[in-house]
């Protein structure tokens, strides 16, 4: 998800780092990128949540079960990289990933709330297939410069299927993340990045 535009780490942007010649023909520029955005689209995974918030008022009680779903992308280690609002208070998480029906049962490995980012894993009861035929998304090493072309990659609300836009960097700054209930959490300046591309709720 995104306010005032700014682009959350735990949504998978990937800078598009094939641009086409002069005179290359249109499609050619399209089959070289498409291996690659191929890639990426297999790391990015939806999470389907279940969660109960703890009432503070009556601690005896427990407010009701909430849905919600969110996106999540594989990084090394057999974990999948996520935003902490996605999995708060969860009672239950489920993995899908791009293009297969089954449902894996997730669980949070560590959840942070003062960088809005959060660890999921396969539970351990399942087995190792969903880690098949999956690339982990690798960390840029370098800022993409203003104006570079940028993939936003995740699984929206209102359907099951993944979305990617695309848009540009408009700016590249140093502030605190200003999302909801966190905005309290982290007073500090974390690296931020905002783009004009579409970044619809659930993407996060």
């Amino acid at each position: 998800m995104a306010q005032d535009g700014l682009e959350l780490p735990a949504d998978v942007v990937v800078p598009e780092t094939t641009k086409r010649r002069r005179g290359t023909p249109p499609e050619t520029a399209s089959a070289s990128v498409a291996p690659a955005m191929a890639a990426h689209m297999e790391s990015v995974i939806l999470i389907e949540v279940t969660a109960v918030s703890p009432n503070f008022i009556q601690p005896w009680k427990m407010h009701g079960q909430r849905q919600s779903s969110g996106s999540g992308f594989i990084i090394s280690g057999r974990r999948i990289i996520t935003n902490h609002h996605v999995v708060k208070d969860a009672i239950d998480v489920r993995l899908r990933k791009h293009g297969v029906a089954r449902r894996w049962r997730g669980k949070v490995v560590v959840s942070a709330h003062d960088v809005d980012l959060a660890i999921v894993t396969v539970h351990e009861e399942e087995d190792d297939t969903f880690w098949d035929g999956v690339t982990p998304a690798e960390w840029g090493v370098e800022l993409p410069r203003l104006q570079s072309s940028v993939h936003v990659v995740g699984f929206p609300m209102g359907g099951s299927t993944i979305c990617v836009t695309q848009g540009v960097v408009s700016r590249i700054d140093c502030k605190n993340y200003r999302v909801g209930y966190t905005a309290a959490h982290n007073p500090g300046r974390i690296l931020v990045i905002q783009i004009d591309a579409a970044i619809n709720p659930g993407s996060s």
